[in-house]
């Protein structure tokens, strides 16, 4: 399966899964855990099975392939960044984004 079917195997669940977390947000007493295990569930193997098969893909290899000049993928990581700092919710996404910023990975480059 290709990397945009495998995307396409377990979106809905996660969407789902968003969905459910917004609206728990919302109103706190409609959290239920057996309906957050079964959403899992319901997508997480699809998901599981394509990040495995997705680490051959992302490996310093092929990045350096895709940019060849390092400062294209850096370039390209800080506006990464800045889209996910712009659109994300500064609730859920922020411990995220600084722990991401900070330099926590910066190993993220190609060697």
């Amino acid at each position: 399966m290709e990397n945009k079917e495998q995307h396409a195997a377990f979106m809905d669940g996660l969407m789902a899964m968003e969905h459910y977390a917004t609206e728990v947000q919302k109103t706190p007493d409609i959290y239920d855990g057996r309906k957050i295990q079964k959403i899992i569930e319901g997508f997480g193997p699809a998901c599981v099975k394509h990040l495995a098969e997705e680490i051959d893909t992302i490996s310093p290899e092929m990045i350096s392939k895709i940019f060849p000049v390092e400062k294209d993928l850096e370039n390209n990581f800080k506006a990464m960044l800045a889209w996910i700092v712009k659109t994300s919710s500064k609730t859920t996404m922020f411990p995220w984004v600084c722990l991401i910023s900070s330099g926590a990975n910066s190993d993220h480059h190609a060697s």
